[in-house]
């Protein structure tokens, strides 16, 4: 039916070929179902037709309720939260293919639309370090790293680093090493201005949120803190993780939870409490920063933006047999 996606001759076709892909994963989104496995293995591309095919729906989970459905969110939101509270001892468990997952999935336990368009985007810098000619990456540290035939493996184990002993550990580590490159990595590719500028703006839009989501991290890292001061156990009640956040209505709720647990946190020292407030208002001033939860349609908006016909047409190295086995015995990693 369909060939590989590593088939691909020209970066032209990869972003074609995703553009479609996403294109069909708002249909299914439409009827409220997440796909949870964006990866490699299941995006083809029809012998016939050229069109992209997103595949394998085994992983795939029906929600409650429509994400755009604004007149319930903030009551299925009260009903997420409340669930995660109840569960929030429970070990992740988490479904996909590991070097495309998201880096929210490291923490949290409740799929989220955005994990699966977050998961386009690594799909697409990974494909782009593997196979485009002429691709840089240049570093906050200064550091350049001109992608060749013989560092292209190296350059994907900096960015992903998803090799480990464990499978949990090798999910912490690659989650790690995808916030680094959100933060601190450029993509430069001379050859090819419309690629460098739809990964660039990918990257700063999901920069954007887990700025906002990770000052949320920090208030709830500093009201655990305290608690430890107080020689106490962290109540049942705790809210979980925000890296479960889905829109901005739960932005909201989420931070509405943790104000009413600092009313009831422990009396400690001045400096615990102290570096609570200073976290909870470094949290406002990024959700103020942010304005909104990201627009994550404009996912869509910017691979709809690019010309294909203006990309370069032979500028992807083969996807050799060598290559494929090197992928499936590292990034390829089942999460079941």
């Amino acid at each position: 039916v369909g060939r590989r996606l590593t088939t691909v001759e020209s970066s032209g076709e990869l972003v074609q070929t995703l553009r479609q892909c996403l294109s069909a994963y708002g249909d299914i989104g439409n009827n409220r179902i997440i796909h949870r496995d964006i990866s490699a293995n299941n995006i083809l591309i029809n012998i016939t037709t050229g069109e992209g095919l997103l595949v394998d729906l085994d992983s795939a989970k029906y929600m409650q309720r429509s994400e755009s459905d604004k007149s319930k969110i903030s009551v299925a939101e009260k009903r997420l939260l409340q669930r995660e509270k109840e569960h929030a001892k429970a070990r992740p468990v988490i479904t996909g293919t590991m070097v495309f997952s998201s880096i929210a999935l490291s923490r949290s336990t409740v799929p989220r639309w955005w994990h699966d368009y977050e998961a386009f985007f690594w799909l697409l810098v990974w494909c782009t370090i593997r196979h485009v000619n002429g691709v840089t990456l240049v570093w906050a540290d200064g550091d350049l790293v001109l992608i060749n035939p013989e560092n292209r493996q190296k350059a994907l184990d900096q960015v992903f680093r998803y090799e480990a002993a464990r499978v949990d550990e090798a999910r912490e580590q690659g989650a790690k090493a995808k916030l680094e490159f959100l933060e601190n990595c450029v993509m430069v590719l001379p050859d090819n201005q419309q690629l460098e500028t739809l990964i660039n703006k990918l990257r700063i839009l999901f920069k954007e949120h887990y700025t906002l989501i990770r000052s949320l991290q920090a208030v709830m890292d500093a009201i655990r803190r305290s608690y430890r001061v107080a020689r106490k156990d962290v109540p049942d009640s705790f809210p979980r993780s925000p890296f479960s956040v889905a829109s901005e209505d739960s932005v909201a709720i989420y931070l509405s939870e943790i104000e009413e647990e600092i009313k009831n946190m422990p009396n400690t020292t001045s400096y615990a409490g102290e570096e609570v407030t200073a976290a909870l208002t470094r949290a406002k001033a990024a959700i103020q920063q942010q304005g909104s939860f990201p627009d994550y349609h404009a996912v869509d908006k910017l691979f709809n933006g690019l010309d294909v016909t203006q990309s370069p047409s032979m500028d992807f190295l083969p996807f050799t047999p060598k290559a494929k086995e090197d992928d499936e015995g590292g990034g390829f990693k089942s999460l079941f």
